[in-house]
């Protein structure tokens, strides 16, 4: 897998780059190490990086995270994978505080590097799982600002890098949506991941590539897998897009043994993560969340402007819209199709891409997966457009100056009270304790169990984790059997047993394939019980009994294919593969794209956005008042709870037979809510007081009423079926959740401000 590029290869490629970058040919022909003498330092990287790190400052300047967001969940597997690393364990397994303390193997189906990377700061640096966090987020945007810019930049040249980087950070599906609002931390690295794998296999198929770039395929592809699997077919559908966008592929085509070969490694590389959770999927029981989509968008949300979220509200909605600078690129690419202007292919197919992928974003439940795929290619469509507008330094200084003000709303929207975070064990119990479902699972996601779906916790175990003495043993049936906790670990535990009785001892874990068990050194059998549990036959025997997880077949297959990867690639890479110059990488640093005074002209945007960042909630509020009231009963009398719970206003859209109606409801909280409330709208005729149609019960706004900040709207959306002449008047009702799915419930009594009490519920009219 050796190709030696030829003198036409390299003529051809220098001719070519000096009528790209304007550099004489003369110059683009000089020896390697004339042409690195002549470079200067590259000004409009190191600003294009400043800007693109500009949206993460609500993140790094603000304590703990938005309480609408996932964060919170991978905090919690953060701290879990730091307590595994802490004894040892380089790969966790298994999630020992899940299922009120019964565990679950949620990490053996989890990719692991959005909580092992973290991890790894956490114990190393930080001791925190929340600046571990923004410490991985600030890194990954860091190294995928930098992959846009120089992707781009070898393909059409400085201005298009800038212009790619700049939009690939402000697009509000990236610079807002992944971080903010839903949180999903796997999707950012996973969406930081795949412009490095595009410039790695790019620069892999060019000739004199390095050596190090068969190692980068490899470890962007393994990365990918160990993130998010879905984002490398993504990525690799991107691949696709730019090779049909190049006619005349400046590629060598011997080389895409090589890359091809790369990638191959780096699936094996990751194969003791992906193998053990497919095979492995059956031997466990999968707890549905049944968790709805908890939005109504409409197509056209796609082509509004960068959506200005009100910094009052806990859980804005979220973001459909490609943004300001999304519309300007598909105005722009209508525009060089209407000219023909040059690289108008390479146009279109991205911004085809980013289109279709923003439509499958809007229509499918995994829109933070294709949201971060429409950035990307809109990004790259945004550079394909500059070698056609060939616009100068200045008139290039103001768009990225108008880049940088079509995002400034995520400074303003990205705010919320700063709370310190509790992630420690007890934290994790509490947290389901008081009703917040799994600490370590998101939503919408299902959770991996063998324990019975309506299995209670266990007063004794929930007392243990109280205490800090975490003993998983079931002491009401262990007559008998003396019990003494010795070590607790993430995936064992250690105890002193004094038998004297042949009765099972039932352990308070979740079985799982490789829970293996000790007494004295010597194995014993482990069997699960009826309802999931570990189950010992201890046979009379007393002394020092450990359980612990262990190694099974598929994933001692799955490891051998893991390290076999690495030698593989280790071995193409010093030995196989010889090291190639690159004959001409003038075009990538040689000049700057723009001078000192061109950046100055940039400098205006900048501080406004950063003004608008410190301006704080008085000027937001100005910026964004208060959400409009169409209904007035509620406005001047607005009923609350005698928990402190407050329904501040109501909006109600047009009535239309035959259609839906949008009712959002926006609720407050005066103090801290122990319990969890439920909403149900009813519609009811106006003239009998029947009730025509009842709703289903659901959380209040899909947040658990103990993660409401005080102070902070939360919105609640409804959408009501209009069947027959339309009745206008609704009847609402908050109900106590006696579960965490809030399917039931018990109605509160509701009080206006005139003190009149609605037992039942209140009735609004139309």
């Amino acid at each position: 897998m050796h190709f030696k590029h030829g003198t036409r290869t390299i003529q051809a490629m220098n001719t070519g780059l000096a009528l790209r970058t304007g550099i004489p040919e003369s110059a683009a022909r000089a020896p390697l190490w004339i042409q690195r003498a002549r470079r200067r330092p590259d000004r409009a990287g190191w600003l294009i990086l400043a800007l693109c790190l500009l949206p993460l400052l609500p993140l790094l300047l603000q304590t703990g995270f938005p309480g609408n967001s996932q964060l919170d969940h991978y905090a919690f597997q953060v701290e879990n994978s730091a307590q595994s690393l802490r004894e040892g364990r380089l790969y966790p397994r298994w999630s020992a505080n899940a299922v009120s303390g019964f565990g679950s193997p949620l990490p053996s189906f989890t990719p692991p590097l959005p909580s092992l990377l973290p991890g790894l700061i956490q114990v190393t640096l930080t001791d925190s799982p929340e600046v571990a966090i923004k410490l991985t987020v600030l890194i990954a945007q860091v190294v995928s600002a930098i992959s846009v810019y120089r992707y781009a930049t070898l393909l059409w040249g400085f201005r298009a890098g800038a212009v790619s980087a700049l939009m690939w950070s402000y697009t509000p599906m990236i610079g807002l949506a992944a971080l903010y609002v839903s949180g999903e931390i796997p999707v950012f690295l996973a969406a930081c991941l795949m412009p490095v794998w595009l410039l790695s296999v790019e620069i892999m198929l060019r000739p004199g590539r390095p050596r190090r770039a068969f190692v980068f395929v490899m470890l962007s592809t393994a990365g990918l897998m160990f993130t998010l699997p879905v984002a490398l077919p993504a990525a690799a559908g991107l691949f696709v897009c730019r090779a049909l966008n190049n006619p005349r592929p400046s590629w060598e085509r011997a080389q895409l043994p090589e890359a091809m070969t790369a990638v191959v490694l780096g699936l094996c590389a990751a194969a003791c993560y992906w193998l053990p959770a497919a095979l492995e999927a059956s031997a466990v029981s999968w707890w549905d969340s049944a968790a709805q989509r908890p939005w109504a968008a409409q197509i056209t949300d796609l082509l509004h402007p960068f959506p200005v979220i009100s910094p009052w509200l806990a859980n804005p909605p979220l973001i459909e819209s490609i943004g300001l600078g999304g519309m300007l690129v598909l105005a722009g690419v209508a525009i060089a199709a209407a000219r023909r202007m040059a690289h108008i292919r390479t146009v279109v197919i991205f911004g085809l891409a980013g289109l279709v992928c923003a439509l499958a974003a809007w229509s499918t439940p995994e829109v933070d997966t294709w949201n971060a795929v429409t950035a990307l290619a809109l990004a790259l469509c945004a550079g394909a457009l500059m070698p056609s507008m060939m616009p100068g330094p200045r008139q290039m200084a103001v768009v990225l100056g108008v880049i940088v003000l079509a995002g400034a709303p995520v400074l303003i929207a990205a705010r919320w009270p700063s709370l310190p975070g509790d992630y420690s064990q007890r934290s994790e119990i509490d947290y389901q304790r008081r009703g917040l479902g799994e600490a370590v699972l998101p939503s919408r996601q299902s959770l991996p169990s063998n324990i019975t779906p309506d299995y209670g916790a266990i007063p004794s175990l929930l007392d243990s984790y109280s205490s800090g003495s975490i003993l998983k043993v079931a002491l009401g049936e262990t007559t008998g059997i003396d019990v003494g906790l010795i070590a607790h670990e993430s995936h064992g535990d250690r105890f002193q047993i004094f038998n004297q009785s042949d009765r099972p001892l039932r352990i308070l874990t979740g079985y799982f394939p490789g829970w293996a068990a000790t007494i004295n050194g010597q194995p014993i059998e482990i069997t699960p019980d009826a309802d999931g549990f570990i189950q010992i036959q201890l046979q009379g025997a007393s002394g020092e009994l450990y359980v612990g997880l262990g190694p099974t077949p598929t994933r001692m297959l799955a490891w051998i294919l893991t390290w076999g990867g690495v030698v593989v690639t280790a071995v193409l890479a010093l030995v196989v593969l010889r090291p190639q110059e690159q004959p001409t990488p003038l075009h990538l640093n040689d000049a700057p794209a723009l001078s000192l005074r061109d950046i100055a002209a940039v400098l205006p945007a900048v501080a406004l956005a950063v003004l608008t960042l410190y301006s704080g909630p008085a000027l937001s509020a100005t910026f964004m008042p208060f959400p409009a009231v169409t209904t007035g009963y509620l406005t001047s009398a607005p009923v609350r709870t005698e928990n402190g719970i407050e329904l501040v206003s109501i909006e109600r859209g047009p009535l239309v037979p035959g259609s839906s109606e949008q009712v959002v409801l926006y609720w407050r909280i005066a103090r801290f809510v122990e319990a969890s409330y439920g909403v149900r709208l009813s519609r009811i005729d106006p003239v009998t007081g029947a009730p025509l149609e009842r709703g289903p019960i659901s959380l209040i706004g899909g947040l658990p009423s103990q993660q409401w900040p005080t102070g902070r709207l939360i919105r609640d959306t409804h959408v009501l079926e209009v069947e027959g002449e339309p009745a206008g008047d609704l009847f609402i009702e908050i109900i106590t959740c006696e579960s965490a799915r809030c399917t039931d419930g018990t109605s509160v009594t509701l009080v206006d401000r005139a003190g009149n009490n609605y037992p039942s519920g209140i009735r609004v009219p139309g």
